[in-house]
């Protein structure tokens, strides 16, 4: 039995955070999206008997020791060390059948992270992308063709936007009008009377 001081690697497999507390250790650990952290074998037999714990090294975590797995009763698969690289070849390089295997077998988080590649990756092998789709029920295509419309429409409104935008007009003092053709002033034309004023 190992000792509890002993300093085990741990990483996140899942696509996000991952966090958990122990009250009687006065720990709280948070694991970012693809992190090792090494972990003391009491910590980790903490852990295991916390409710919801061993969900978490099960599915969540992985506990890169055989023995401590042995102790904890997890039974290994060929996926549970995977990291993001090994989750792009299935993706991207391996057969059909070897995706297959992965979705079958694989902890949650791996079939998470499966997800989330095949998405960014925008995997091209359409066999591929029916196989997640049938069996995680994620449909990788129709999640492209949403954030295509979305973008669509984003670029359209934004396009509208400016179209209705007016130019802000700078207001200036105006120079007063000037003429275009000089001209003489005419004198005023004296009018002579029709009647004569009458005087007494």
């Amino acid at each position: 039995m190992l000792d509890e001081k002993t300093l085990i690697p741990v990483s996140n497999i899942s696509g996000a955070p991952v966090v958990y507390s122990l009250k009687e250790l006065n720990v709280r650990r948070e694991f970012a999206k693809g992190e090792t952290k090494k972990i003391t074998v009491n910590e980790l037999r903490s852990l295991n008997y916390l409710p919801g714990g061993q969900i978490l090294i099960r599915e969540y975590l992985s506990i890169r020791n055989n023995e401590v797995l042995e102790e904890f009763g997890v039974s290994v698969v060929p996926e549970y060390f995977w990291d993001e690289a090994d989750v792009k070849n299935v993706l991207l390089n391996s057969s059909l059948e070897e995706l297959e295997d992965c979705l079958d077998f694989a902890p949650s988080g791996i079939i998470e992270m499966v997800k989330d590649l095949a998405l960014k990756l925008e995997i091209p092998n359409v066999e591929k992308r029916d196989a997640i789709a049938k069996m995680t029920g994620f449909n990788v295509t129709k999640a492209l063709e949403l954030i295509a419309a979305e973008t669509a429409d984003e670029e359209e409104s934004e396009g509208m936007e400016r179209l209705n935008k007016k130019p802000v007009e700078e207001k200036t003092e105006k120079a007063p009008k000037q003429r275009r053709v000089t001209t003489a002033a005419k004198a005023p034309v004296e009018v002579a009377s029709k009647y004569r004023r009458v005087t007494s």
